[in-house]
């Protein structure tokens, strides 16, 4: 249980939401209500969400609204007349203070997390909080086994204010809601620690947030969105199954070109020496996607979109190419390409120049398409573009 008292308010009281997230089950409190938390809402719906829960004295809609989710803390929370009555229960009491009390041990939140987490498996335990402006009664701290302090770098040259509390740890002063929230994360944290102790499992104690198992990839799963992801990447080659233009190609077809004769044979040994490298280019983008997708844990709502963007891919280029068998296939990009290759081929005859290089027509792609294409694609759309223009 977290116990609160006195509070000055709504944004004390209701701020303090974590303890929906980190775990406390109860907030006592005395009477009377500060101002600024006396009832405005009826009875019915002192709950907001959970007006069928236990009858209590509704607090102000403002208190609700800053709880946020965790209205159902402040509606389920038990009130008590008296700090005694609030802690009747409890085993072992730790006392929030600024400065040290007399014999009493005083600890940062930390080791009082650590304390707490352990006593709870004896008893029920409580930490009880004290008023923002005066903090906790000498009758109160009475009724503690230890105090906790949460240390700050405050420095009274930079606040511009004479610190009240001047301890060894600096001023200590916070919030009523910001020293629930430290207080709340600290406790949670250390029972993680505890149960991961007693268990042997891996908690978010340790460091590291992992996401559950059941959300993340399998190596099927992978070797599946890598074959897509091989699949559309293959869609867009440029030219594919077509000879590529090797360096002795490239003089025998411009020769071909500046004399203005017919179409070379694309049916001789240059084929089999294209395959061989396309072969060794597959492989290489194999084991890229491979890699990357094996570099750390995959969550399967992530490799969603791979998934739609490959498919994708691969239904447009089915589309383009007719969806059919063809004896000559055809790439997505290979009209575009194309037609950048055959400006650069056209310029060239009319310029007169040498023709055009898979380096110089590299630039020129990637000025013209904002495309970096391989080597053999580039020589690919050079030698039919080359091969058109002297059928013309």
């Amino acid at each position: 249980d977290d116990v609160a008292f006195k509070a000055d308010g709504a944004n004390s009281r209701g701020g303090v939401n974590s303890g929906d997230t980190l775990g406390p089950d109860g907030l006592g409190t005395d009477h009377p209500l500060p101002p600024a938390l006396q009832p405005t809402l009826p009875l019915s719906t002192a709950g907001v969400d959970n007006a069928a829960g236990p009858a209590v004295q509704p607090l102000c809609a403002e208190a609700y609204r800053f709880s946020c989710a965790a209205d159902w803390l402040l509606a389920d929370a038990r009130r008590c007349s008296t700090t005694l009555e609030a802690l009747e229960d409890c085993t072992f009491v730790m006392a929030t203070t600024a400065r040290p009390r007399g014999n009493m041990p005083l600890v940062t939140a930390r080791a009082a997390a650590e304390m707490l987490a352990k006593e709870a498996k004896r008893g029920k335990v409580a930490i009880l909080f004290g008023n923002e402006r005066t903090g906790l009664t000498n009758d109160e701290l009475a009724q503690a086994h230890a105090a906790v302090a949460i240390p700050t770098a405050g420095q009274g040259a930079l606040c511009r204010k004479t610190l009240k509390y001047t301890g060894g740890t600096g001023p200590t002063s916070l919030n009523l809601s910001q020293a629930v929230g430290v207080l709340a994360y600290e406790l949670f944290m250390a029972a993680d620690a505890l149960d991961a102790e007693e268990n042997g499992t891996r908690q978010v104690s340790s460091g590291k947030i992992d996401l559950p198992a059941s959300q993340l990839m399998t190596v099927g799963e992978k070797e599946m969105l890598k074959n897509e992801l091989l699949a559309a990447r293959r869609a867009l080659d440029v030219l594919p199954g077509e000879a590529t233009m090797e360096e002795g190609d490239e003089e025998e077809i411009g020769e071909r070109y500046k004399a203005g004769e017919g179409e070379a044979d694309n049916s001789g040994g240059e084929g089999n020496r294209s395959t061989a490298a396309d072969d060794d280019l597959d492989s290489r983008e194999d084991r890229g996607i491979e890699r990357v997708l094996n570099s750390a844990p995959l969550a399967r709502r992530d490799a969603a979109a791979l998934f739609q963007l490959a498919r994708r891919v691969k239904a447009v280029a089915g589309a383009a190419s007719g969806g059919g068998e063809s004896a000559a296939p055809t790439g997505l990009l290979d009209e575009v390409v194309l037609a950048a290759a055959r400006e650069l081929v056209t310029a060239a005859a009319a310029a007169d120049t040498p023709t055009p290089t898979v380096r110089q027509a590299r630039s020129h792609f990637r000025t013209r398409l904002g495309l970096s294409l391989t080597n053999r694609e580039i020589s690919r759309a050079l030698r039919r573009a080359i091969e058109e223009h002297t059928n013309q």
